[in-house]
């Protein structure tokens, strides 16, 4: 259903190890580049691509520390209730109320 989808996860040996691309920080334990979500960087980024007409496949938000069970129900209702044009370039907050 969502096969163009955007899906944030861990990338190994990418180049700009000193400067990482915005959104992402350098994971010194790892030796990795993680997604930056300290301080609402991520929402940050996400905002600044709606101002500039940046396309991407859509993002379901939930801050840390929700539990699990609650976001598994809202993201089924998502994706049961959701084209992917209908959910591409949209920011949807979980959990929903």
């Amino acid at each position: 259903m969502f096969d163009d989808a955007h899906v944030i996860r861990r990338q190994r040996k990418t180049p700009g190890r000193r400067h990482p691309p915005p959104g992402w920080r350098q994971d010194k334990l790892a030796a990795e580049l993680t997604p930056d979500l300290r301080d609402g960087k991520l929402l940050e980024l996400i905002y600044q691509w709606r101002r500039q007409g940046i396309a991407f496949g859509g993002i379901l938000f939930a801050p840390q520390g929700t539990p699990i069970g609650r976001l598994v129900d809202d993201v089924e209702l998502c994706l049961a209730g959701m084209t992917a044009n209908e959910f591409a370039n949209r920011l949807v907050h979980l959990p929903l109320r």
